[in-house]
């Protein structure tokens, strides 16, 4: 029984049908603040501080099993290295916050790019953020589902912005929210009381 449900404990990838877009490529940005404060926040309103995120198996979510040719992370505050580092290895960009701008306004300026510079050149592909952010983000989506791209958004329920929803009914066919939450068991840890993480040290992040 115990192998039965540590069996029924295993992430079950979403098996999301985009049959009319599975051709297209995509460009994936992490907002790693945004998805972290929601990895702490408790469904009955908590914060639980010793909570933290498994990299790798949030990153394997996210990506569906698809290859992006974009892969990049808003690390800011600044983050622990040796978590930058663990993105790192599993190819993502990162960005920190500078003298000249913060890490979402660096992906915001690369998502804009991207959007622009392929806009007239190639058909439109598909761009995946993981962020509820309603601050930096929903205009960049609203300008690239105008340019016929489809936009996937991973988000924790709470911290999802209600410009993301607004989005979704002004555009159901091209942008689409995904949450978080139902595979919290299998992307996050609880840290141990002494503050050091557990066994899954070198997969998991911080803010």
């Amino acid at each position: 029984q115990q192998q039965q449900q540590q069996q029924q404990n295993k992430l079950k990838m979403p098996q999301y049908i985009d049959e009319q877009f599975q051709h297209r490529q995509r460009y994936l940005f992490v907002d790693n603040g945004n998805v972290f404060v929601g990895a702490q926040s408790m469904a009955n309103g908590t914060m639980d501080l010793a909570v933290r995120l498994n990299v790798r198996e949030f990153a394997s979510l996210v990506e569906e099993g698809y290859a992006p040719i974009v892969k990049e992370l808003a690390a800011s505050r600044p983050s622990n290295p040796r978590i930058c580092n663990t993105w790192k290895k599993i190819n993502y960009y990162v960005h920190g916050d500078s003298s000249k701008q913060t890490a979402r306004h660096a992906i915001c300026g690369r998502i804009h790019s991207i959007i622009m510079d392929t806009a007239f050149d190639t058909a439109p592909q598909t761009l995946v953020l993981a962020s509820g952010d309603g601050t930096h983000f929903p205009g960049l989506l609203d300008v690239a589902v105008k340019r016929g791209w489809n936009v996937i958004v991973w988000s924790w329920a709470r911290c999802l912005s209600d410009k993301f929803r607004k989005l979704v009914a002004k555009h159901p066919s091209l942008i689409t929210v995904r949450l978080l939450d139902e595979f919290r068991e299998k992307i996050t840890f609880r840290a141990n009381p002494r503050g050091q993480q557990n066994s899954s040290t070198n997969n998991s992040s911080t803010n």
